[in-house]
């Protein structure tokens, strides 16, 4: 009885969601995150947890959290969904990141970022924050039924970044190069979004008992990563961050001008308000971790990159919301 009521409840709060998006919405939603990512810098700071289990938390989030919240999100929106939206789901997500990688040839260009930050302020233009951020943001904005595209989006990501995303950072003179292998595309992300893609297309019937445990899992996403990122904040060192001027410029053209002029140039041509609203969503995402990650395993200096994920992570609380003013 009670899992049948939560299933659902959920529905209906989905649907709710679905009728009143708009700019309020998501502001509400990204104060919501941003209180969370506070618990988690008071956490830290108070030595509530230490610094040193801010790997394992990051472990337990990517290797089994998310990828459990996109496939019970593939379970609860497969049914509302057509298999041609997965199909040009997969073309305009492919064509955005293939303006994404030009954008990062021509914003560090226009921020006349020295040789050495060159590279890096173009990862942090193609490389968001779609999973730990963008997965529970478009999850709270826009339901399950969006989720799909997340799926897309993520796969993208995880093919770009262990190919371009390895070439760039060879290219930034790391002291150890990196080097390509099929087998880093063999993770738990990959997979997970491989089973939701067929689930949202093949809509198989999965046992409640099943379903219920997958979903319990992934409800601790959202809070976990909020946790990991103030973390992440606690420890920096926040005068120096918010030293770097350039940053300010690159928010204003990455995470506001792009995705609203986007927006609009889409419009017309995307039919489909929920897959325009959560790839807009996923475009304006702040700077991901994966770059930094990358560059350190390199011996690239990578303070750019950090001071970068946490001015956009922190600017994204108002830039989403004046991005969905475009979208409602």
């Amino acid at each position: 009885m009670i899992s049948g009521w939560k299933c659902r409840a959920f529905r209906e709060f989905v649907k709710n969601r679905e009728r009143k998006m708009s700019a309020g919405v998501i502001f509400q939603q990204m104060v919501v995150i941003f209180l969370l990512i506070l618990v988690g810098y008071v956490l830290f700071k108070w030595k509530i947890l230490a610094f040193s289990c801010s790997a394992d938390l990051s472990a337990l989030v990517v290797q089994l959290c998310s990828p459990a919240l996109i496939i019970v999100s593939a379970l609860e929106g497969c049914h509302n969904l057509k298999h041609d939206q997965v199909i040009w789901g997969f073309v305009l997500v492919g064509g955005l990141y293939l303006l994404l990688i030009l954008l990062g040839l021509v914003i560090p260009g226009l921020l006349r970022s020295p040789g050495c930050q060159f590279q890096q302020y173009n990862m942090m233009t193609v490389f968001g924050n779609t999973g730990f951020i963008g997965i529970p943001v478009v999850m709270a904005v826009l339901g399950a039924d969006a989720m799909v595209y997340v799926t897309i989006f993520n796969i993208y990501f995880n093919l770009l970044i262990y190919t371009y995303g390895i070439y760039l950072v060879n290219k930034d003179g790391g002291k150890e190069q990196q080097k390509l292998s099929p087998q880093i595309f063999l993770n738990v992300g990959n997979v997970s979004n491989v089973i939701a893609i067929l689930i949202f297309l093949l809509k198989p019937e999965v046992p409640m008992i099943a379903q219920e445990t997958v979903n319990y899992v992934g409800d601790a996403t959202v809070f976990l990563s909020m946790v990991i990122v103030g973390g992440f904040l606690a420890k920096a060192p926040l005068r120096e961050i918010f030293s770097e001027k350039r940053i300010y410029v690159f928010v204003l053209a990455r995470q506001i001008i792009v995705p609203i002029l986007l927006t609009v140039a889409l419009k017309p041509w995307v039919t489909d308000p929920m897959m325009l609203g959560a790839c807009m969503l996923m475009v304006a995402m702040p700077v991901g971790n994966m770059p930094l990650l990358m560059a350190e395993q390199a011996g690239v200096d990578g303070k750019i990159l950090s001071k970068g994920i946490i001015v956009t992570t922190l600017g994204s609380m108002v830039t989403v919301p004046l991005v969905a003013l475009f979208m409602s």
